[in-house]
């Protein structure tokens, strides 16, 4: 169950980091055409964050993509620090902290996999920070 937290909180903050440039909705609805066989629900589910597979973690850069999070394999790092700033998570500093050294680590064999380690490397702040 903690684990599905994580992964609807973490999912949450990226479908809602770039809100000004595309909408969560219209993120989801593309990447769920460009990936088929995963959708947003199928994502959530636990057995998907913990074992994974290749798409799956293709659905999630996609939608860092399309939020802007991510070109390419390089992290977008003043997009989702913007995103970050403008969030009502309990310390934002903490929050900003946790981005900047996740996503300073070195890009994975592709931007999936890149995607992929940074949900699990900001999954444990992200959690401690959330809002109720």
């Amino acid at each position: 169950m903690k684990s599905y937290f994580f992964a609807v909180f973490q999912l949450f903050l990226t479908l809602t980091i770039c809100y000004a440039q595309i909408s969560e909705n219209h993120a989801v609805d593309v990447c769920e055409k460009k990936v088929p066989g995963v959708s947003y629900k199928i994502f959530l589910e636990e057995k998907v964050i913990e074992n994974p597979t290749r798409d799956s973690k293709c659905f999630l850069y996609c939608v860092y993509e399309e939020r802007n999070l991510m070109t390419g394999n390089k992290y977008n790092k003043d997009v989702m620090i913007d995103v970050v700033r403008n969030s009502t998570w309990k310390n934002l500093s903490e929050m900003e902290e946790a981005v900047q050294k996740c996503a300073s680590k070195p890009e994975a064999q592709d931007e999936c996999e890149t995607a992929y380690e940074f949900f699990l490397c900001t999954k444990p702040t992200y959690h401690k920070n959330v809002v109720n």
